[in-house]
């Protein structure tokens, strides 16, 4: 019953062990890595596309860098690394979107200085977003809604990938992150669109709609770009599901094998125990009305 009872606790504390953070989540995926490996240019319009725009710029209609006719391109999936030079107008921003593959991690390094030639010196400093398509074109047309209540929010606001990869009023920033998908704010809404469209890295240099970003410094930016590409081995998504239903199960399942084991263990056959011999009760032996004696003791006489 010993070996029955550890190999039972074993399992227990494996199941234990796997549902801690470090079981479940490789913490690699969101840590940042401490630097970036140089990578050669991308190939516009295949690898990557540079969407840029300007304070003048009409939001509908944005600028396409190097090739306007690669707006909106088909994208190949992203298992190479590329680095980049880009601009950054001053109440503008500048996006690279990129089709990411699931399973892959995506480390990026930014670092940011201000322009050649520019009027003033203020410290260069932009707010960084990762998101996905839908929360990409509701961020383009944010200004419409800036005197709009914050009870809509829900409708026309976007959020960073899985809400957490915002850096703002950042001069340089790295973070890394394994694709999983489903980081957007909805999968629905006035400007909703299919999210296969990839991933944006953002470079604002505008106050949006957020009350924590950086306001415009009144100055041009230049951004350096490099991004690092790395196959992870992953669990299926349905480990997870399996992981935090088998420990309830275990739970509730584990008091009844083993009081099923310790009921068929033989605690009451006569062969495990020793031999006990039968012994009779003695007798008493009634002399008269309310009163025994032992026939084994010799009755007393009168000197």
């Amino acid at each position: 019953m010993g070996g029955r009872r550890s190999a039972i606790f074993g399992v227990l504390l494996l199941l234990v062990i796997s549902m801690s953070p470090g079981g479940l989540v490789d913490p690699k995926s969101v840590d940042a890595a401490s630097s970036c490996n140089p990578e050669g240019a991308p190939t516009w319009g295949t690898d990557a596309e540079l969407l840029t725009s300007s304070k003048e710029d009409n939001e509908w209609f944005l600028e396409q860098g190097f090739d306007i006719t690669a707006s909106n391109s088909r994208l190949s999936p992203l298992t190479d690394g590329f680095s980049s030079r880009v601009n950054i107008t001053d109440g503008g921003h500048t996006a690279i979107r990129f089709l990411p593959m699931e399973g892959y991690r995506y480390t990026f390094c930014i670092s940011l200085a201000l322009a050649p030639n520019q009027t003033i010196q203020p410290s260069p400093q932009a707010d960084i977003y990762l998101m996905e398509g839908l929360d990409y074109e509701r961020y383009m047309v944010d200004e419409w809604y800036g005197d709009a209540p914050s009870d809509w929010y829900s409708f026309y606001g976007w959020i960073p990938y899985r809400d957490i990869h915002s850096y703002e009023g950042e001069s340089s920033t790295e973070f890394a992150v394994t694709y999983e998908g489903g980081g957007t704010s909805s999968s629905f809404g006035i400007f909703s669109t299919s999210n296969s469209q990839g991933l944006y890295l953002v470079l604002d240099a505008r106050n949006n709609s957020r009350d924590t970003d950086a306001s415009a410094i009144g100055a041009d930016l230049i951004g350096e770009v490099y991004v690092t590409v790395e196959e992870r081995t992953m669990l299926p998504k349905i480990s997870a599901y399996l992981l935090c239903c088998s420990l309830p199960f275990v739970v509730v399942i584990a008091p009844l094998i083993l009081h099923q084991r310790y009921n068929r263990g033989g605690w009451h056959d006569s062969s495990v125990g020793h031999y006990i011999p039968e012994v009779d009760l003695m007798h008493m032996v009634e002399t008269a009305q309310g009163s025994t004696s032992n026939p084994y003791v010799d009755d007393e006489t009168d000197d």
